[in-house]
């Protein structure tokens, strides 16, 4: 019942989305390591495709975000992953977003004490941007 719910409220969404023209961005990303002493071998070799999706519609936003991830070194890393994807309704006196959203509450340098909610990736943490490790979550604010 859940799925078919998703699949109806999803081909809503996506015949009002189709009608209208689509912004769409992303990037292309490489992170590599190698020993500078012998054995000289590859320690991280990883890439990475980032595409996203935005389209408004008077107060609507819809926003989806994925990654295309490959890891040479760790083959169970290599993965597509669905980062982000959220409605967002907005007037003059309130704003809704809802559906899966990185969350942050505002702003300390170098000091992450407002930034709570959603989850860290530590997997490869020195290697990413502290914007790329925080995994997103389910929430309706």
């Amino acid at each position: 019942m859940k799925f078919l719910f998703s699949t109806l409220l999803f081909l809503g969404i996506y015949t009002q989305i189709v009608s209208q023209e689509l912004e769409f961005t992303g990037f292309v990303d490489s992170y590599h390591a190698w020993r500078v002493e012998s054995p000289y071998d590859i320690m991280s070799s990883r890439s990475r495709f980032r595409a996203q999706i935005k389209k408004s519609v008077n107060n609507v936003t819809m926003f989806v975000s994925a990654n295309a991830i490959y890891n040479s070194r760790i083959p169970e890393l290599t993965k597509l992953e669905l980062r982000e994807a959220y409605l967002n309704f907005a007037t003059k006196s309130w704003n809704v977003k809802a559906g899966r959203q990185i969350v942050v509450w505002g702003q300390a340098d170098g000091l992450p004490v407002t930034d709570v909610i959603s989850p860290l990736d530590l997997t490869e943490f020195l290697a990413q941007d502290y914007d790329d490790i925080r995994m997103p979550v389910n929430a309706f604010r």
